[in-house]
């Protein structure tokens, strides 16, 4: 989905990307990244002038460093649909991704196409649990997402299935994206949604960690506090008509990278059966490992 671009560099590394690394380059990242003008400190719980002087003595003397500000390459947005195979001999089941360019976490749809994901597959009730899972009987687990960054992240959907039932897996998850775009969601998936995401929403600033981690990334994304503290009210204002607009706006299934891991020998023509008229692209799972 993102080639070269940063976002599609594991942050572990690669077989051949760690060995190459030197010490310099080590130091040369450290005096360029980890420096008060590229920092963010969040700090929860009784907070008092005494505790705001130790913090000032303890960073103050932290030396402000020039940096240039690093510049994201831009993003190449998919075109039509693209299928790759990566080729495991042996495996007697089959991983399937499928997804495309999402949003940055700054965009103002992020609260509706969050409901609009609840629905589609971000719970256990969902259009896609219960087509491919509760219907089909095909998967144990399938779910999806969008994960919002500076940048846009992607939108993904994964699950699993036997070699045998591949293509039809891949078929009927492509055809429960499409008719979600088309129809949009009901009042009544709404309201399920809304409560649920509602519901969960203390958890999530339960704990002095919690809230803490939380204002940390608003900062780090250039999101207000206030989201927090308009958070429930945003989401029950959601109408219908905003969240299926976000969804026409956000989401083309006509344009979308399908990949699947497995043995091609098993799987290859059901999944070219899908793709047509597109081609398969197959790559060598030894292939990826060694780059």
């Amino acid at each position: 989905l993102y080639g070269t671009h940063p976002y599609g560099q594991p942050v572990s590394g690669t077989a051949k990307t760690v060995p190459a690394i030197k010490k310099r380059n080590i130091v040369q990242f450290y005096l360029r990244a980890f420096q008060p003008g590229n920092s963010i400190l969040a700090v929860v719980g009784k907070f008092t002038p005494e505790l705001k002087a130790k913090i000032e003595q303890g960073f103050g003397a932290w030396e402000k460093r020039d940096a240039s500000d690093f510049k994201f390459p831009l993003l190449t947005e998919v075109e039509g649909r693209q299928f790759r195979l990566v080729d495991k001999p042996g495996l007697v089941q089959a991983q399937i991704r499928i997804g495309t360019l999402g949003i940055r976490r700054s965009d103002p749809d992020f609260v509706a196409l969050r409901v609009a994901n609840t629905i589609l597959g971000g719970a256990f009730e969902s259009r896609l649990m219960n087509r491919i899972r509760k219907d089909l009987g095909l998967t144990y687990s399938i779910n999806s997402g969008f994960d919002a960054r500076r940048e846009p992240g992607p939108f993904s959907v994964e699950t699993f299935t036997k070699n045998t039932t591949t293509g039809q897996t891949v078929a009927e998850t492509l055809k429960v994206l499409e008719e979600f775009r088309a129809s949009g969601v009901t009042t009544a998936e709404l309201d399920r949604a809304k409560g649920y995401l509602q519901g969960i929403f203390p958890a999530a600033i339960e704990t002095p960690e919690k809230l803490a981690y939380n204002l940390l990334v608003l900062r780090l994304y250039g999101i207000p506090d206030s989201y927090l503290t308009n958070y429930l009210g945003v989401v029950d204002d959601l109408s219908v008509s905003s969240v299926n607009r976000a969804i026409t706006k956000h989401l083309e299934p006509k344009h979308l990278k399908v990949l699947v891991y497995s043995n091609a020998s098993d799987v290859l023509a059901q999944l070219e059966a899908v793709a047509k008229p597109a081609t398969v692209e197959v790559k060598k799972a030894i292939e990826l490992n060694a780059r």
